[in-house]
Formats: structure tokens, C-alpha cells, sequence
């Protein structure tokens, strides 16, 4: 199974790389929001971990096409949320139909950790 990670910088994909491999996934990181809006089929994702912080214009397009494509329990999109992530954001993506929000320290176990119970509440692994 294939993840992307959508940020500017890719220290995070070795990490999570790591830590997914058990689940089942692999990560690619991708620094262009509209190169994966524009070639989404061709890169046919299982999940989509975007970071709000880095492209905060690009998530909403991004994840209405992803939801126009496939359901929350076939595509699972998660938010990387800056501190100050606005509210009216938040329920933005979940009117969207976003999976999950997490913090901006994808490193700490506590991020971890939650990004692996999202991930098991839609995927078997």
C-alpha cells in the first residue's frame, strides 16, 4: 500500500517509512501539492498525509478531488495541522470528509501512535 506525504520538506518520510513498513505501507514524499492534484489516478494512493502548513491553499482542493474519487474507508487522507491551524479549517476538512488531523511532530510517539490507530481504523494490516 502506497502513502504519500505532501510537504515541503521530507525529513519525515524516512521516519514514517520506518514505522509504517509493519502496516503494510510505503511512503513517497512529494514537495509539488498540484504535481499529486494533477497526476492523483496516476499515483492512486492509498493514504495522503498532507501538511497544511507548508501548502495551506492546496489541501482543500486536493482532498475534495480525493473524496470525489474515493470514500473515506478507501482513500485515507490525514492533515499535518500547523499550531495555528485555524478552527474554521478543522471543520472544513471534516465537512470534507478528512480522516484525521495530527500534530505538526510527526517524530514524538504520541503522533505515532495516533496515525497508526487511523490508519488501522481503515485499513486491515
Amino acid at each position: 500500500m502506497k502513502m504519500i506525504l505532501v510537504a515541503a520538506r521530507g525529513e519525515s518520510a524516512i521516519s514514517l517509512g520506518y514505522h509504517l513498513k509493519p502496516l503494510g505501507f510505503t511512503v513517497e514524499h512529494y514537495k509539488d501539492p498540484l504535481q499529486v492534484i494533477e497526476n492523483l489516478d496516476a499515483i492512486d494512493p492509498q493514504a495522503i498525509l498532507y501538511h497544511a502548513g507548508d501548502f495551506p491553499r492546496h489541501w482543500k482542493p486536493l482532498l475534495k478531488l480525493a473524496r470525489e474519487k474515493k470514500p473515506r474507508e478507501e482513500l485515507i487522507f490525514l492533515l499535518i495541522a500547523p499550531k495555528d491551524f485555524p478552527q474554521e479549517d478543522g471543520w472544513k476538512a471534516a465537512h470534507l470528509g478528512v480522516n484525521g488531523i495530527l500534530g505538526e511532530d510527526l517524530a514524538s510517539r504520541q503522533a505515532l501512535y495516533q496515525l497508526e490507530e487511523i490508519v488501522r481504523r481503515y485499513r486491515s494490516v
